[in-house]
């Protein structure tokens, strides 16, 4: 009997041991975008500190007066070093802006020891081995001064180097499409989970309670949250509040969610209209201009006959160049945009024009890369037009030269239509990017099939091919070398392509 009642007091005892580690008190962290005011900064940490807070997470030293008030709450500060994207340049070669905001930053944070860890760098090439050899230098003399623990930020735990960098802060990006299949790695390399709700969702509770349902099944690792999405949600759902405070208790918390109708995973419409605004200016153009109409199968169908049309001038008006290089510049820039939009993520995005800032001309989204795609592919007609005029003796009009590199680029019309389609019924990116690239491919060939057709009238067989054909090749075998040679470049764009 006695034996039976300790079996039963063990294995009771072993329950109540198991129930504790499943809804055991979490340890809360925040993200914070310091006020300017230090009346309001103050104020702030008070309100995350009854939150049940405990982690606060900067990104730069904080004036005298909030670090006393940092202290006095007994906050665990988490200083970033403030650098966002880098590649193995970014610390190879590190110019002195650079390294003066590596010292002070440093210096500031080691110098306060409420300061239990500091972060290296933020979304960083760390697939490359030679991304790591050139950041562990600078990660031992920063523990040279004083023993801290070192993390970054991201999403990939599988390439972290542990040796460097203690730990990794998990970039939890959810979205309308992953919102019921967040992936949570359960790692060592892991030292927090930060909930990083898209534009989209960011209003909503149903993705915040999906994020603690799966970060459960690690309960010591820390979860972080924005502080602006923080104080925004506790003014439209202040029973987040409650909730927090749950959590960072030793107590399973009840959450009750109110009913929300969450925004459904889409794609951008702008390649799709687009597409339809296009083909309704090609049917406009067809039916309107006979010209066109007659030319266009007889280019396609009997290509040496038009060829001989155009030289004895029997189309002389440049209206139906202009419209297809037009609606060959729209379509060109929406199969750019859907190739670049399953191509690269927000982040990609957004390291790429970090690393080129000249592409935030026209804004800092992909809307952008649709106006250069535009301007690009107008540009590049406007010379190949007047590069082709000046480099033959014996045409002396520019609709002849126009009409000819432009009818080949009707080929975009199939290929952007491809493209498009694909990519607004969700196809697999493969078949996305490549109509995009292939699209791209036609622009650029364009030039050198319009020369051919251009040098059965030249005086010069072999001079008009050296001045365009052959000077055009090296032109882009030029381009694409000095791409290929810039490590800062293609690790750049590397760093785009891998961020998810």
């Amino acid at each position: 009997m006695t034996n039976l009642r300790s079996r039963f007091f063990l294995a009771l005892a072993v329950i109540i041991a198991t129930c504790s580690t499943v809804h055991a008190q979490r340890t809360l962290g925040v993200q914070w975008q310091v006020p300017n005011n230090t009346q309001t900064a103050k104020a702030e940490l008070k309100q995350f500190e009854k939150l049940g807070i405990t982690i606060l997470q900067i990104d730069a030293p904080l004036s005298p007066a909030l670090w006393q008030a940092a202290d006095s709450l007994d906050f665990d500060v988490w200083g970033e070093l403030g650098i966002r994207f880098p590649t193995a340049t970014t610390f190879g070669s590190p110019d002195s802006a650079l390294v003066a905001q590596i010292q002070n930053r440093a210096s500031a944070y080691l110098s306060q020891p409420s300061v239990d860890a500091m972060g290296l760098f933020s979304f960083g090439a760390t697939g490359e081995s030679s991304f790591w050899e050139q950041l562990a230098p600078i990660a031992s003399q920063i523990r040279a001064n004083r023993s801290v623990r070192l993390y970054h930020s991201g999403y990939s735990p599988a390439v972290s180097d542990t040796i460097v960098s203690n730990f990794l802060i998990y970039n939890t990006h959810v979205t309308a499409a992953t919102v019921d299949s967040i992936s949570i790695p359960i790692t060592q390399k892991v030292g927090g989970y930060l909930y990083a709700p898209s534009t989209a969702l960011s209003s909503y509770l149903y993705p915040l309670n999906q994020f603690i349902d799966k970060t459960a099944l690690a309960p010591d690792i820390p979860i972080l949250v924005q502080s602006d999405w923080l104080l925004v949600t506790l003014e439209r759902h202040p029973q987040v509040a409650d909730l927090l405070q749950d959590l960072a208790a030793e107590s399973n918390p009840a959450f009750a969610l109110p009913e929300e109708d969450l925004p459904k995973p889409q794609s951008s419409t702008l390649p799709i209209i687009v597409l339809l605004v296009v083909w309704g200016s090609i049917a406009f153009h067809y039916h309107s201009s006979p010209i066109y109409r007659k030319s266009i199968f007889r280019y396609f169908s009997a290509h040496k006959f038009f060829v001989n049309d155009i030289f004895q001038r029997h189309i002389r008006s440049p209206l139906p160049a202009i419209f297809i290089i037009l609606q060959t510049a729209l379509l060109t820039a929406a199969s750019v945009f859907a190739a670049f939009s399953v191509a690269i993520s927000e982040t990609g995005l957004e390291a790429l024009f970090f690393h080129f800032p000249i592409l935030t001309i026209w804004g800092n989204s992909v809307f952008a890369l649709f106006i250069w795609a535009i301007s690009i592919s107008l540009l590049l007609s406007l010379v190949s037009i007047l590069w082709l005029y000046l480099s033959h003796k014996s045409i002396k009009s520019l609709t002849q030269i126009a009409t000819i590199y432009a009818w080949p680029l009707q080929l975009t019309f199939l290929l952007s239509t491809i493209t498009i389609t694909l990519f607004a019924s969700g196809a697999a990116n493969y078949w996305i990017i490549s109509g995009g690239i292939l699209t791209v491919l036609v622009n650029i060939l364009s030039f050198v099939i319009a020369a051919g057709d251009l040098n059965r009238f030249s005086r010069s067989t072999i001079s008009f091919l050296l001045k365009t054909t052959v000077l055009y090749a090296f032109l882009w075998i030029g381009v694409a070398t000095v791409i290929l040679l810039n490590n800062q470049w293609t690790e750049a764009i590397s760093l785009a392509a891998e961020l998810i």
